[in-house]
């Protein structure tokens, strides 16, 4: 990506009297922790990690699920310091029961059923809203090929890509033979004291789709700063064997580009792609774009990124791509601000220290 700015293709359609949506489509997707992630053989290989139930008492009490129930707060109290008696965990419990008997029938979605199943469970298995924005701001700024890094992300987003191993899999038999051997020790749990679902990520797919998500910036940068030579090298090397006659429109034909390539790939990222769903959520609806693994929501969330026109901005300091939450923002986090703050001190400092110097040999 270049240039200070990021911006997006769509943001100048707007201002010029495009009409914009009022549907907000929030990006969610399912969080699978993982554990004991290790390179082989070109292969990340990792266990998932449990997403164990908690007693319905103690998911009021963390707040888990919203508290119906309970006797008013007195003056200066909150309803936290309220203490949970069994009598409000029992009328919690008979109702999210209506709940799910609301949902005993043919028509409902998979995805539905999954997320009122999710209610129940530790840690949090839906996330969405700064977390996903979060997935992907930080996936953008990875350094491609750096096997660490790729680790650290999925151990903090979780599982990126719908791949489970089984030895039934017809697939086993070709992945390579450190990865088979490392999925034989998980499945027998005669050879471990805990049995654990085994996973494995290509890296070269991990490392693909980070140069594929990057690229959609790249162009859409370009559309947006009518860079006309950036955006005809751009899409001449999307459409290697396609024949540009006359004198093209590259805005024009760089943004159907755009437009085609983010489709293909938001809907063939995973073996099942995100689903558009209505949610319930702390009393109010909303439209929920729900993808099953972080891949996935990777497209999604760069897809809204695309169409809102929010502008992302280089950090001046470390190089990291970051939203701006105020106009005058130039670093990614405090940190950086203040690094950068200090260091023009001290060069403040020394430049006076120089010009001092210099007027005592004059």
């Amino acid at each position: 990506m270049s240039g200070k700015q990021l911006h997006n293709g769509n943001a100048r359609d707007n201002r010029e009297g495009f009409p914009k949506s009022n549907l907000i489509l929030h990006t969610g997707f399912l969080f699978w922790p993982v554990k004991s992630l290790e390179e082989r053989s070109g292969w990340l290989c990792g266990l998932y990690a449990s997403l164990p139930p908690s007693s319905h008492g103690e998911l009021l009490a963390k707040g888990r699920l919203a508290r119906k129930p309970h006797r008013r707060a007195l003056r200066g109290e909150k309803v936290s310091d309220i203490k949970i008696t069994d009598d409000e965990a029992q009328i919690s419990f008979l109702w999210h029961e209506n709940l799910g008997a609301s949902l005993e029938a043919q028509r409902v979605l998979y995805e539905t059923r999954e997320l009122d199943q999710q209610r129940y469970l530790e840690p949090t298995a839906l996330v969405y809203g700064d977390r996903a924005q979060a997935a992907l701001m930080e996936f953008t700024n990875l350094q491609t090929g750096n096997t660490q890094q790729a680790i650290e992300f999925i151990e903090k987003f979780g599982e990126f890509d719908l791949l489970e191993l089984s030895e039934d899999d017809p697939k086993f038999s070709s992945l390579p033979r450190d990865v088979r051997r490392f999925c034989n020790e998980c499945l027998h749990p005669e050879n471990r004291r805990e049995h654990h679902d085994p996973f494995a990520v290509p890296l070269d797919q991990f490392w693909d789709t980070h140069k594929e998500i990057v690229g959609f910036w790249k162009l859409a940068d370009f559309l947006a700063a009518r860079n006309m030579d950036e955006v005809r090298e751009e899409c001449r090397r999307r459409r290697p064997t396609s024949h540009f006659t006359g004198a093209p429109d590259w805005l024009a034909v760089g943004k159907a580009i755009l437009c085609a390539d983010l489709s293909a790939s938001l809907n063939l990222s995973s073996p099942r792609p995100p689903r558009l769903l209505l949610h319930e959520r702390d009393g109010q609806f909303i439209a929920l774009t729900l993808c099953p693994t972080v891949r996935s929501s990777l497209y999604v969330q760069l897809l809204t990124v695309v169409v809102s026109g929010k502008e992302h901005r280089q950090c001046l300091l470390c190089g990291d791509y970051f939203t701006a939450r105020v106009e005058a923002q130039e670093y990614c986090t405090s940190k950086c601000q203040n690094i950068a703050k200090v260091r023009r001190s001290r060069a403040k400092k020394s430049k006076q220290e120089k010009r001092r110097r210099n007027d005592l040999l004059v």
